[in-house]
């Protein structure tokens, strides 16, 4: 029985890979003593944020009040029942990012996919990686994992860049993988 079987581990992801490497304790919490911490107001901006865009993508003509409201909406459901002061500081800043999203992924049109699945199997691991991608535009060879921030970043995070490389792997050389 390997470790993985032992501890039901079915596959890894990018993110249980960046948790490994950042802090192999927090991992084995995870992943073998099944302890998971919930996520805070930060994570659901993201998500609903990412909401908003995916409906202003593939509704062109909505407008950007409309997918606002829709990420604020996914926003709202998904923090009524945290008490954190930082739950209004993140849902004001949900029309900003909607806005941003929308003026750069507009223009290269309605994706071919959202939320699109890859798995990766690597020799000697024993597991798949599997992850989740935002956006492709198969036709234009783009694939887009979105991440939000306060702040820009003059680079790109290691995480980040360990996620986007698994699904450039799991979809091929001929194509541009990106984070926007």
């Amino acid at each position: 029985m390997t470790p993985f079987e032992k501890y039901g581990i079915a596959h890894l992801s990018p993110s249980s890979c960046n948790t490994f490497t950042a802090a192999p304790a927090a991992f084995i919490l995870q992943k073998c003593m099944k302890k998971n911490s919930p996520v805070g107001p930060a994570a659901h901006r993201g998500t609903s944020a990412e909401s908003g865009v995916v409906f202003g993508l593939i509704n062109p003509d909505a407008s950007v009040d409309e997918c606002i409201a829709v990420a604020k909406d996914e926003y709202n459901t998904l923090t009524a029942l945290i008490f954190d002061g930082s739950v209004d500081k993140e849902r004001n800043s949900l029309g900003d990012f909607v806005r941003m999203g929308l003026a750069e992924l507009r223009p290269y049109g309605i994706p071919s996919s959202t939320q699109g699945h890859v798995s990766v199997e690597v020799e000697g691991l024993g597991v798949p990686l599997i992850g989740y991608y935002d956006f492709e535009w198969e036709h234009k060879g783009i694939l887009i994992d979105l991440k939000t921030s306060h702040q820009l970043p003059s680079k790109i995070k290691q995480p980040h860049a360990r996620q986007v490389s698994l699904y450039k792997a799991a979809r091929g050389d001929n194509l541009s993988a990106r984070i926007s």
